[in-house]
């Protein structure tokens, strides 16, 4: 891929990014992933290897070692069970934002549906005094009675869009990374075991 940024891994441990033609150490690495930067570490010394997943695991533990910001409880199960708790965290933290998500949905779905019923209670009031209105009185009211319903039609049909379209590419987003995750964590296994 020509947007990948391959940095090379020499047997001194030395990081060298070939598109800044520099040397670069684990914290520079992640400062460019931080900055969108598709990255691909290779080793350089067998036959180019790709070892993006343990550079990666690397730049966690040393952030780890510095910020202590993944439960002790998650860090046990990971190396007990293999990489399978860092799945079943990442698949709780996607439930809690889908019920999130769920819930906010509901609540405007519950919240345009009283607009509407507001609306159309209003509405029934003024028909029931059209007859006491005379007749060029009422294309106004008519009018007005129209667009405030398909106002409130149309606010209710894209807070239902917007809301859908939110939760599914957040989902699609994270099962991708869970995948992308799960994956990197297979390849440490094999390269831990070699």
């Amino acid at each position: 891929m020509e947007d990948t940024r391959v940095i090379k891994r020499y047997s001194n441990r030395k990081l060298y990014d070939t598109a800044g033609s520099r040397y670069v150490k684990l914290d520079d690495i992640a400062q460019l992933i931080r900055e969108g930067e598709d990255i691909k570490v290779v080793d350089n010394d067998k036959d180019g290897a790709d070892i993006t997943a343990v550079t990666l695991a690397q730049i966690i533990f040393e952030a780890e070692k510095k910020c202590h910001f993944m439960p002790l409880g998650l860090l046990r199960d990971l190396v007990q069970g293999s990489g399978s708790a860092f799945g079943d965290f990442a698949r709780g933290e996607v439930s809690k934002v889908q019920a999130r998500a769920n819930e906010f949905r509901e609540s405007a779905q519950a919240t345009a549906t009283n607009w509407r019923d507001t609306a159309q209670d209003r509405a029934d009031k003024i028909k029931d005094k059209l007859p006491e209105l005379k007749a060029p009185a009422l294309v106004p009211v008519r009018e007005l009675l129209a667009s405030t319903q398909a106002g409130v039609d149309e606010l209710h049909r894209s807070l239902d869009e917007r809301i859908h379209g939110g939760v599914d590419a957040m989902t699609q987003g994270f099962a991708a990374e869970l995948d992308d995750i799960r994956s990197r964590i297979a390849n440490l296994r094999v390269k831990l075991t070699k």
